[in-house]
């Protein structure tokens, strides 16, 4: 039994003595009163006897005792801990009991039986109390089968009771949940560690069967989900083994031996093929033989480990091989691993190899991914020698999209020579059209004239001239856009050209004033912002007509101090300026105005003389 003694030097107002009580099995509260029945009785019968509890100190070296925390022989006196130590199975002697000084506040922690090895810390969790608001986690230093409570730590008792006169300032608050799942429990009895999944919040045991749901009163349904697993490894064995095979297929001269089931479960190539094959083999005993000469026995190696195993490696130089057989063949999952793999791997230099690729195998996912990447990225591709080696229908196809995202048309045109010019003996019968595709009336005037002019396979050719003639006329006769409405004037998507609202002129208030505005914006109902465009090019003018006509904008006739006008100017957006272009016959003010079939028509207004009654085209 340990050695007993009073502690020296108590602080003043720290308790003297500590309760007694037996903490029941799997119980986290030691009792549901305050005090323990015997401790009652005995304060009834002996109110003012001695202390009914001695205190003492725990020492820092283990006493033999088994199932309890070892005590010094002799003690060391500390007066920061008190702690008595119970024997299990031995009833103390109890003193009269004296009403402590404090309250006093239970805590439960557990020792293991004489464990092999020292246990590397220990966590008491304080239950909380009106003195401590939140669980505050005591840590304990290493024990070897049976050790002492080491300090500094608050006093504790052998049952697992701290008195909570003696714990220090208590530490942040730390929830009891964020105790890790090796932390002790109750009663001396060491707690089982958790599987990884019951530690997560899954109720699991240690055999790995997993509990998914309640199907009744007593009842449960089970799953182990390592099942798959080591069914598909035991059957990629008996591949190996060639046993309880029954289909062999010989590829390349290799023989490889497989389960039918095994195979048509994955393909449904093999599925279908299988389902076809005559069964007088199968009645005998004798094995299914597939010659197949339509795939490598290297690939075909790769597709039945997935198929057995689940997993296989993917590198730049097989994922194309690979997914071209997984398609022919059926290998649906197979086939998404490897688009994966290929939608990762996607660059400037591979993105229109594997476009094409993907449309000949009619793989929508990887098409539409790497028609998308290759758009965007055109700049970067345009610079790769991959778009020179292309088919004429690929490069077409590519070039003449809307959604082709370039900021300037002259890049555009420079890739298509260049594509013509890689291989001109055979490619320059198709200049015109290849240059169609271009969108030549939105490369620069100065650029057109300049250079697209100049170019020896645009001379050589009448179509091509013709184009390059039909973009000057774009330029030089913006009032007739409406009727040159073709493919090439439609804008790309990335051109920054929106349809707008644009605001002209109008009249502010100064005071108790009105003045005549020149300024002229547009809002972008794509992204709903204004923009401001070039102003107009007069004072004070007012009652003026406006009207748009393709890209261009013109204003006709007016007032201005008094004298009504009747000169027509436009407003060119490529060129974000205004210019008089033209002159009505009978000046007017107040009148409407309208494009029909590619002309401008002015309608009634008020002239010189008074009122307009006549249209002017």
């Amino acid at each position: 039994t340990p050695c007993i003694s009073k502690t020296e030097n108590q602080p003043q107002g720290l308790a003297t003595s500590v309760r007694w009580g037996q903490t029941p099995i799997n119980q986290s509260t030691p009792w549901d009163t305050d005090e323990p029945p015997s401790k009652q009785m005995r304060e009834n019968e002996n109110p003012g006897a001695a202390p009914w509890v001695t205190t003492v100190a725990a020492g820092s070296q283990p006493a033999l005792i088994t199932h309890s925390y070892g005590m010094t022989q002799p003690p060391t006196f500390s007066p920061a801990a008190n702690v008595q130590a119970p024997v299990i199975g031995v009833t103390p002697s109890l003193p009269p009991h004296v009403t402590p000084q404090l309250p006093l506040m239970p805590g439960h922690y557990q020792l293991q039986p004489q464990p092999s090895q020292p246990l590397s810390n220990m966590v008491v969790n304080l239950q909380s109390q009106p003195l401590y608001t939140n669980s505050q986690p005591l840590s304990m230093s290493s024990m070897s089968g049976v050790g002492p409570v080491a300090h500094p730590g608050p006093g504790a008792v052998g049952n697992g009771h701290l008195a909570c006169p003696m714990l220090p300032p208590p530490p942040p608050a730390l929830p009891s949940a964020a105790l890790p799942s090796s932390a002790p429990a109750t009663n001396g009895q060491a707690a089982t560690p958790l599987p990884p999944n019951a530690a997560a919040g899954g109720p699991e045991n240690t055999n790995g069967v997993q509990m998914l749901r309640t199907i009744g009163v007593g009842k449960y349904e089970f799953t182990d989900p390592w099942h798959p697993k080591e069914m598909l490894k035991e059957l990629n064995q008996q591949r190996r083994a060639k046993e309880f095979t029954d289909l062999k297929i010989i590829v390349e001269g290799k023989e490889f031996e497989v389960h039918q089931n095994v195979l048509a479960s994955c393909s449904l190539y093999f599925k279908d093929l299988i389902k076809r094959s005559p069964r007088d083999s199968s009645r005998s005993g004798e094995k299914l033989e597939l010659a197949m000469s339509n795939l490598t026995a290297d690939v075909l190696e790769l597709l039945l480990e997935f198929v057995y195993t689940g997993s296989l490696i993917i590198d730049s130089a097989n994922a194309k091989t690979l997914l071209e057989a997984a398609s022919k063949f059926q290998f649906h999952t197979f086939c998404k691993v490897c688009v994966s793999f290929l939608e990762k791997q996607l660059t400037a230099s591979n993105c229109l190899g594997i476009l094409a690729m993907a449309e000949a195998m009619q793989c929508t996912e990887l098409y539409n991914m790497a028609k998308a990447y290759a758009l965007q990225i055109f700049p970067e591709v345009a610079n790769q020698e991959e778009i020179l080696n292309i088919s004429k229908d690929d490069f077409i196809s590519y070039m003449s999209n809307d959604s082709l995202n370039t900021k300037a048309e002259e890049l555009v045109y420079e890739t298509v020579i260049k594509w013509i010019k890689k291989d001109a003996a055979i490619r320059a019968q198709y200049a015109a059209e290849l240059l169609a595709v271009v969108r030549l009336p939105f490369i620069h005037p100065s650029y057109l004239l300049n250079v697209v002019d100049n170019e020896e396979l645009i001379k050589s050719s009448e179509a091509c001239r013709d184009l390059v003639n039909e973009a000057k006329r774009y330029h030089m006769l913006p009032h007739a856009r409406q009727e040159m409405q073709t493919p090439r004037t439609r804008p790309r998507l990335s051109a920054g050209v929106a349809e707008v609202i644009v605001l002209v002129g109008g009249r502010q208030m100064i005071g108790m004033n009105q003045r005549a505005l020149t300024a002229v914006t547009c809002l972008n109902p794509q992204n709903n912002k204004w923009y401001p465009l070039a102003s107009l090019p007069f004072y004070d003018r007012e009652f003026f007509s406006v009207v748009s006509a393709g890209d261009n904008i013109y204003l006709s006739g007016g007032m201005e101090s008094g004298v009504t006008l009747a000169d027509v100017w436009c407003y060119m957006s490529l060129l974000d300026n205004w210019n008089l272009v033209s002159r009505m016959t009978v000046p007017r003010c107040r009148h409407n105005s309208l494009v029909y079939d590619g002309k401008i028509y002015t309608i009634g207004g008020v002239g010189v003389a008074g009122n307009v009654d006549h249209v002017e085209r």
